[in-house]
């Protein structure tokens, strides 16, 4: 799915595509379990920012993105914005770090 939407990786280590600056990392089934998004160059969704939205400690995954949109990293448990970032626990919200000064926070 990765090449039919990205093409061939500029490099692969592993199990990490490069794309640019950008690169993916895969699993042990082989499937995305995360991504960095530097170039902003890769095709990745998660969903839309929507109006008037926020989270706060607490708040879900699905409501992050309703108030953020698709994160420019995702990592583990830690999805960043720019050099925010927001770290989930149990698949809420846990802590953020707004160094960005972008998050939309409640």
């Amino acid at each position: 799915d990765v090449i039919k939407a990205m093409g061939t990786p500029t490099s692969v280590n592993g199990s990490n595509w490069s794309y640019d600056f950008s690169s993916v990392d895969f699993n042990r089934e082989g499937k995305v379990e995360g991504y960095s998004d530097i170039s902003d160059n890769l095709k990745v969704w998660l969903g839309n920012q929507e109006a008037n939205k926020s989270f706060s400690i607490g708040s879900t995954k699905s409501d992050v993105i309703k108030a953020m949109g698709t994160p420019t990293s995702v990592n583990g448990s830690s999805w960043s914005y720019d050099f925010s970032s927001i770290t989930f626990k149990d698949g809420v919200v846990a802590s953020y770090s707004n160094i960005s000064s972008n998050l939309r926070i409640q």
